[in-house]
């Protein structure tokens, strides 16, 4: 599990995919994304923001708190090319970190907490 899951052939030059998250500067949540395009996504996010998006869970954070987000420290936590590897990490981020995330729904892949907190351990 650990090799198929660390070792994703992510060249060098590809430090563009993988599993992201972005804070709150007023409070503890945290949003995580997964992407195959980071630093596009991100400028999605801050538009999104900026227009108060309702779809966004971002947005919805800034909207009902007032509270800022922390963009300029957003930051791939995981590198992983396999868009099916990032979908079930991403979910896993999510799931493991319930109580404390921004993100509306629990990912593409809704997971049991254990298998969350095994997948989890296992690239970190």
């Amino acid at each position: 599990l650990h090799t198929y899951l660390v070792h994703n052939n992510v060249s060098v030059a590809n430090k563009t995919s993988g599993i992201y998250t972005i804070n709150c500067k007023d409070c503890n949540s945290i949003y995580f994304g997964e992407s195959g395009r980071f630093c596009t996504r991100i400028k999605e996010h801050k538009s999104s923001v900026c227009n108060l998006d309702p779809n966004n869970a971002l947005a919805n954070h800034v909207s009902q708190f007032d509270h800022t987000i922390d963009f300029s420290n957003a930051s791939l936590i995981h590198l992983v090319s396999n868009v099916k590897v990032r979908r079930i990490l991403e979910s896993a981020f999510i799931t493991c970190n319930s109580n404390v995330v921004m993100n509306h729904n629990k990912g593409f892949h809704p997971l049991d907490r254990n298998i969350s907190r095994l997948l989890v351990h296992s690239v970190t």
